[in-house]
């Protein structure tokens, strides 16, 4: 079972590395376009934030939820899966509908 997890972690890795653009130019990488300038779509957005959040101790705290509360510890952190969702409209709006070029541009 333990081969399992980390066989789907690498499938969705390579799978994210053949399928998505590669950025060509600083500008292109830090404004998040593709090599043609094109904005990113909705499946690039998801892998980013998928590897991103995965990585950020996302193991770890469902380990630790389902450790002290059992199966509604497990259920309640699959649910917090909810907020890529959320996570894609909020990024969407500040870049595509208020017009900034990166979510740094927007803090700045």
């Amino acid at each position: 079972m333990d081969y399992l997890l980390f066989a789907i972690i690498g499938i969705t890795a390579l799978i994210s590395i053949v399928l998505l653009p590669k950025a060509c130019s600083e500008h292109s990488f830090f404004s998040g376009l593709s090599p043609d300038g094109k904005q990113p779509n909705a499946l690039t957005l998801t892998f980013s934030q998928v590897t991103t959040w995965i990585f950020a101790r996302s193991l770890m705290n469902a380990a630790i939820l389902g450790y002290y509360y059992g199966i509604w510890g497990k259920l309640a952190y699959a649910g917090h899966y909810l907020s890529f969702l959320t996570g894609w409209k909020i990024v969407n709006g500040i870049r595509f509908k208020q017009g900034f070029e990166s979510l740094h541009a927007f803090l700045y």
